[in-house]
């Protein structure tokens, strides 16, 4: 029969369409099963079979909806999927939802106070003409699209909630006229078909509503997350994740850069090699999931056998393991790296940064002084703001002689120029200046605007005239002898002290860091320059013994050698001997943190005699044990060791150097110790570098046979001049 108009569903005019109500029997519904089956429902002209079923749990009051899809393929395979949602039907009923509606209306208050706050820097920003400043930020961006999700999310759960009030439920959807029927079993009540399926529809819309505020809640979530990493970047220690990510924002562009191409390349090739046969392949999306899937869980048994039904074997392995090696073992690797690098120069330059505990301490002291100290003996931030403000109002009226009508004033002697002799803490200003506490007490008493009489009872103001002066800021310019006795006074009274402990850093401490870090650069600065120079020597003196033994044989030349010790150097008393066994722990200084060490030791006395250890390859802990002599004099007072990593295709990189006083050695002792290692640069090792040696400094009894031989070798040189 015809249905009237205003009872046919939307969407449905197409489709054939079969019910399967509450009230059916096990043996009925078999049978409408059959009865679909005999009589061709299915056949070859069906592209697509949807199953939805409806549940609906009173206890908990939700709905249930499945639904499972059916797709014929034109290979003739069928792709099927299906989907399972829920709907609350009423979200404020029960034991929690009057504690849910608190904590959603103090969430909206707080998304509306945030967004007022964020407008509000908005417009001061534009005001001022940093907008685009403000818009190219990140963290502001960040801001604004999670305000964005807040926003989406907030609109569908409105709508979610308008459309459970609006819905009709009905305790009963008797669709089939007769369930008992045998020739018409899916014959349907017009009317009850149209309600259940307006009422489908509304559930579908529902669970999808919900769905979209799900996932956009769960967005809204993970950047909260963002922005309190943001929020903790106020406390230096705290915000080590983003300046991390800050320090490597460089870096990690040109990584990602260079990991998408070779990524999307093995996107590409995979889907050409495997694609026909592999579903996981099929496409370059596809194969970007399988590849990711493969890089963080290399189970073969997920691809090894499909890829090799699907291509040569050859092609697989050098495909697959091709992919292991530059992408997992040497980008990710370099990712790695990139963040470590980037915290440890930030952990480093945090170092010295108070942690959050003490932060915290030190504002719950200020709180208390704030409110519980009296005036003249603590002066919190807020004032101190205050005062600086006011002082620059002042220097900035003196300088334009605006102030009262007068005339402006040259500006007194500056405010950074005095010393403090009892406090050597100084609080920095931008640009290199200190201010000390006589430079604190004059911009104090020059704001006008604390109790100086408080702070300092026994005080007498200057006076500018015959009249009296009602603040210290109008005596600011009177008698000299009194001012300079007022600042005096104020320079040690409690509240100045306590300011400069707060605000002020020990200038004797930076100091003594800032001359330890040049003494250590200057040190590494001549060591280096000492080394290429003992480099270029120790090639000389090569190249002169070669061509020496060349002409005069290896006998003779080694024999005029040792006699000609000493003629263009000190008359030698001693005898140095050096024995370098070993080093542990040494700098990884390649890829593979792996090191091909080798030591240049050389005397401070003698520019051309420096000796260097073999090489020993690919170790952190090489073993040498090579012993070396020097004919020493007494002023020979410095021994260095340098450690230096051999490079076949680059400049050898310095490692570190040991330094030894040579004259503090113990006469004909023998001194077995480890020594540290000052590293070139900074390391992370677990370890410190050090390095074993072995020295005897000994004394010689033939100090008049040096004469006479150093003699000889002048005569020697002196007859073969005259002989030429």
């Amino acid at each position: 029969h015809t249905k009237p108009a205003h009872l046919i569903h939307s969407g449905s005019e197409e489709l054939f369409v079969n019910f399967f109500d509450e009230r059916l029997t096990g043996a009925q519904a078999r049978h409408m099963l059959s009865f679909l089956k005999d009589g061709g429902w299915i056949d070859l002209k069906t592209d697509q079979l949807q199953m939805d079923l409806v549940t609906y749990n009173s206890e908990l009051d939700i709905f249930g909806i499945m639904s499972i899809y059916f797709d014929w393929q034109t290979s003739g395979s069928i792709r099927w999927d299906y989907s399972l949602n829920t709907v609350h039907i009423s979200p404020y009923e029960g034991s929690l939802a009057t504690f849910r509606l608190v904590l959603e209306i103090i969430l909206l208050i707080m998304f509306c106070i945030n967004v007022s706050m964020e407008l509000y820097d908005v417009i001061t920003t534009v005001a001022s003409g940093n907008a685009l400043d403000y818009f190219l930020d990140p963290f502001n961006v960040l801001d604004w699209t999670h305000f964005t999700w807040i926003g989406l999310t907030i609109g569908y759960w409105s709508r979610y909630y308008q459309l459970t009030t609006h819905l009709k439920l009905k305790t009963s959807y008797n669709i089939l006229q007769d369930t008992s029927s045998t020739m018409r079993p899916f014959l349907t009540d017009p009317a009850e078909e149209f309600e259940f399926l307006t009422f489908l529809d509304e559930v579908h819309m529902l669970s999808q509503i919900l769905r979209f505020y799900t996932v956009n809640a769960g967005i809204s979530s993970v950047l909260f997350v963002f922005r309190q990493l943001k929020g903790l970047d106020f406390q230096e220690r705290m915000g080590l994740v983003t300046r991390t990510i800050q320090a490597a924002a460089s870096e990690l562009w040109h990584f990602f850069v260079l990991f998408s191409l070779v990524f999307v390349g093995y996107s590409c090739v995979g889907t050409i090699l495997f694609g026909h046969q592999n579903e996981g392949m099929s496409s370059i999306e596809n194969s970007s999931i399988t590849l990711i899937i493969l890089l963080l869980n290399f189970d073969t048994t997920k691809f090894y056998a499909g890829f090799m039904h699907a291509s040569e074997a050859y092609a697989v392995q050098l495909y697959v393991w091709s992919f292991v090696l530059i992408v997992f073992f040497i980008l990710l690797n370099i990712f790695l790296a990139i963040l470590v690098d980037a915290y440890a120069e930030v952990k480093e330059a945090t170092n010295d940064a108070a942690g959050l505990a003490t932060e915290l301490y030190n504002v719950v002291k200020h709180g208390v002084g704030r409110h519980f100290r009296p005036k003249h003996l603590f002066m919190s931030d807020q004032r101190a703001l205050e005062v600086l403000e006011a002082l620059a109002k002042d220097i900035e009226d003196s300088i334009t002689g605006v102030s009262d009508g007068r005339k402006g004033k040259k500006m007194p002697k500056s405010l950074f120029a005095t010393s403090q002799k009892l406090n050597t803490n100084k609080i920095m200003v931008p640009g290199g200046l200190n201010l000390g506490s006589m430079g604190l007490a004059r911009m104090l008493m020059r704001s006008g605007k604390l109790p100086i009489e408080a702070m300092i009872p026994h005080a007498k103001f200057a006076s500018a005239g015959p009249a009296t002066p009602t603040s210290p800021k109008e005596g600011w310019e009177g008698d000299d002898k009194v001012r300079k006795d007022t600042l005096r006074r104020m320079q040690n009274c409690r509240l100045v002290w306590d300011m400069m402990n707060r605000y002020g850093d020990n200038m004797m401490d930076k100091r003594s860091e800032r001359t330890h870090d040049v003494r250590e650069l200057l040190e590494l600065d001549q060591s280096k320059r000492q080394l290429a120079m003992m480099l270029e020597i120790i090639k000389v003196r090569k190249s002169v013994d070669l061509l020496g033994t060349a002409q005069f044989g290896d006998a003779d030349w080694h024999d005029s050698q040792a006699r000609m010790i000493g003629v263009d150097r000190n008359v030698f008393d001693g005898e140095l001997t050096l024995t370098i066994v070993e080093a542990q722990a040494l700098p990884g200084m390649d890829l593979l943190m792996s090191c091909d060490a080798y030591c240049i030791a050389t005397l401070d006395t003698h520019d051309h005699e420096a000796y260097e250890t073999d090489v020993k390859m690919r170790t952190l802990n090489p073993a040498w044990d090579e012993t070396f002599k020097w004919a020493i004099s007494e002023q020979t007072d410095s021994l260095m060791v340098t450690v230096v990593d051999f490079d076949r295709t680059s400049a050898h990189d310095v490692i570190g150097f040991v330094h030894v006083s040579v004259g503090e050695l113990p006469l004909n002792a023998e001194i077995d110790e480890w020594y540290d290692i000052n590293l070139s640069r900074a390391q992370r090792n677990a370890k410190p570098s050090k390095i074993r040696l072995v020295i005897k400094k000994a004394s010689t009894s033939g100090r008049s046979e040096k004469l006479r031989a150093l003699n000889a070798a002048e005569e020697d040189a002196e007859g073969e001049g005259e002989g030429e």
